[in-house]
């Protein structure tokens, strides 16, 4: 029992560690000198898919309410390029269910038959 709540102890200590350097590090990247730079490059995709996991329902929301609702063809450019690449991006990691929602949600902007006026 003491060597399981030992082990239990341990593994809290690596994540408390693991989590401080990742917060350090992360800290250090935005106190960086990058007003020339519009992105960090990142050399480990591997940090893409768990972001992308926990951001794509907010983003699959913005990206159709605010195409439904704009009148403005930059704006409606910049919400189908979100779409293209939350596509590409849920397709590069085979996660099939957000593409095919991303998908279902891009194609309601097509239908010829909706009520709605086409903008």
């Amino acid at each position: 029992m003491k060597l399981e709540s030992a082990a239990g102890t341990n593994k809290k200590l690596l994540f408390d560690k693991e989590r401080e350097g990742i917060l350090r590090r992360g800290t250090g990247l935005l106190k960086q000198d990058n007003k020339n730079n519009r992105f960090v490059l990142i050399k480990d995709i591997s940090t893409i898919r768990p972001m992308f996991e926990n951001t794509w329902s907010a983003n699959l929301a913005v990206f159709s309410v605010v195409l439904d609702e704009t009148e403005d063809p930059i704006i409606a450019d910049l919400c189908l390029q979100g779409f293209m690449h939350a596509v590409r991006i849920s397709g590069h990691f085979e996660i099939h269910d957000v593409r095919n929602a991303f998908v279902s949600s891009l194609s309601k902007f097509t239908q010829v038959s909706a009520s709605k006026e086409i903008k």
